[in-house]
């Protein structure tokens, strides 16, 4: 019983912070843009997963090249530390390895989806002002 009170919570916090992430996003849009005019590794996901309901894959690949490795890599983290906690450590450090790199490629190629603008931000923006 202690194993399913645990998934439950689990589940009640992912819900929790998928929410809060929602409403922040649907409100100001990328925090991190907002603030310092930059993206973060994840910016554009929401847009591709929208692509991929309306089964545009071109279009959500060309928001963010990593949307269809969410799912299932959330899966394997989980179903890796329900097994044993701490178990999926290295699913979730790959994960984040996987998104830096694709990040770090993308800000080199100019992608417009991630390009900064540290001018835009609110605090960057103060020391970019003439």
């Amino acid at each position: 019983m202690p194993l399913k009170q645990d998934w439950r919570r689990t589940l009640a916090v992912a819900a929790a912070v998928l929410a809060l992430a929602a409403a922040v996003s649907i409100l100001v849009g990328c925090p991190l843009r907002l603030l310092f005019g930059v993206s973060c590794p994840l910016c554009g996901m929401g847009r591709a997963g929208l692509c991929a309901i309306r089964l545009d894959f071109a279009g959500a690949f060309r928001f963010h090249p990593l949307w269809p490795l969410v799912v299932p890599g959330l899966t394997a983290w989980v179903a890796c530390e329900r097994k044993s906690p701490g178990r999926g450590r290295p699913v979730w450090l790959t994960l984040l390895l996987v998104f830096a790199a694709v990040y770090a490629v993308r800000l080199l190629n100019r992608d417009p989806v991630v390009l900064p603008e540290p001018a835009s931000g609110l605090l960057t923006g103060l020391l970019f002002k003439q």
